[in-house]
């Protein structure tokens, strides 16, 4: 008898229990029902999508050279100073060449007299059969030896008067009066003004986005607001293994031939062109799982207004505007504000001209 109290006072309770869990899930149910998420909705159509690299070049110039000695020797005097202009040949640093002076001289000599005695070795064996050939042979050869010797001293003492290799402005004089250069030692740094370029380095990933003549928008600092568009004149073959990045120059023309050499200048290059394609800002993106989702505007059984999720293949972005390559069409009518509250199903209602971003729930 006690047992039997016992299982019908277990049903009772297993009979109340299972009741009130129905009654919860049916009131979540009746809850998520009426849910009502105010939101402001856009009406998708196809735009333009662009995308841009944004870099930091230096200008430059194809002439812009730090000439350096070929010859070693003290300074004995520099012609052309800081500032000056020179043209092209024009000597600027000239170095002690009195013992050049006297090397060729020697060679000189030395030469004339190599050359006398082949000759006349040479009279003797074809005239007279005096001599030998090997004797003719091995003196043209001393002449020969000794001319060699005389040309390169001559260079040499040419190249004790170092000179402008092109027209331009004596920017730095890197060695003074008196002071000692060896072969390679730079000497002076020659610059001409007339052909200015911006040189800058784009990663390597970019290499199948710029191309000859793409067009670059181009300021500087000190007047920012003055904006030029310049083709890019230049694009290297080669990745700087050091940066990862390949050489772009982008020409500048004559009304910015004033600014200055190393001067620091912002590029913006377009890479990426795209007409009549779907856009959607990434804040109305939302990811499940290994999927990408948006909502869209819909409508129930009950012709309520509902959002209405659609899954999404993405394309590339820019700047928080991202291409959808598929899943919606023109003239869905996008949920912005407020998507972030929904699921599939949810019931909205379209609010105009909201201040912000929050949201009311019914």
């Amino acid at each position: 008898m006690e047992k039997m109290k016992t299982n019908t006072f277990a049903l009772i309770i297993l009979t109340i229990l299972l009741g009130a869990s129905s009654c919860t899930e049916q009131a979540e149910v009746t809850e998520r029902e009426v849910r009502t998420v105010d939101v402001e909705t856009e009406m998708l159509q196809p735009e333009l999508f662009e995308s841009y690299l944004r870099q930091v070049g230096t200008v430059t110039s194809t002439g812009d050279v730090i000439v350096a000695a070929e010859v070693s020797g003290v300074v004995d005097e520099v012609i052309r100073r800081e500032g000056q202009d020179v043209r092209s040949g024009e000597p600027v640093v000239r170095l002690d060449n009195r013992q050049l002076r006297q090397e060729v001289r020697r060679l000189e000599a030395a030469t004339n007299q190599s050359r006398e005695n082949y000759e006349r070795l040479q009279r003797l064996f074809e005239n007279d059969d005096i001599g030998s050939e090997i004797d003719v042979i091995n003196a043209r050869y001393t002449y020969e030896q000794n001319l060699s010797q005389l040309e390169s001293a001559r260079i040499n003492l040419e190249n004790s008067v170092i000179k402008a290799p092109f027209s331009g402005t004596i920017e730095n004089v890197l060695a003074e009066q008196g002071s000692m250069v060896s072969i390679g030692s730079p000497v002076f740094r020659i610059v001409d003004g007339e052909e200015k370029k911006i040189r800058l380095g784009v990663p390597a990933r970019y290499s199948n986005a710029v191309d000859m003549g793409d067009m670059a928008e181009i300021w500087f600092n000190y007047e920012p607001d003055k904006r030029y568009t310049l083709p890019v004149t230049f694009i290297g073959n080669t990745i700087d293994p050091m940066n990862r990045t390949f050489r772009v120059d982008i020409d500048l023309p004559e009304e910015l031939q004033n600014v200055k050499l190393e001067m620091i200048a912002n590029v913006r290059i377009r890479t990426q062109y795209m007409e009549d394609v779907m856009i959607v800002n990434e804040e109305f993106l939302f990811q499940k799982e290994n999927r990408y989702v948006v909502y869209v505007e819909g409508s129930n059984d009950q012709g309520e207004k509902i959002a209405v999720e659609r899954e999404i293949q993405m394309g590339p972005s820019f700047e928080n505007q991202t291409v959808v390559t598929n899943g919606i069409n023109p003239g869905d009518v996008l949920i912005t504000i407020g998507s972030s509250y929904l699921e599939n199903g949810t019931r909205i209602n379209t609010v105009e001209n909201r201040d912000s971003e929050s949201t009311a729930l019914n």
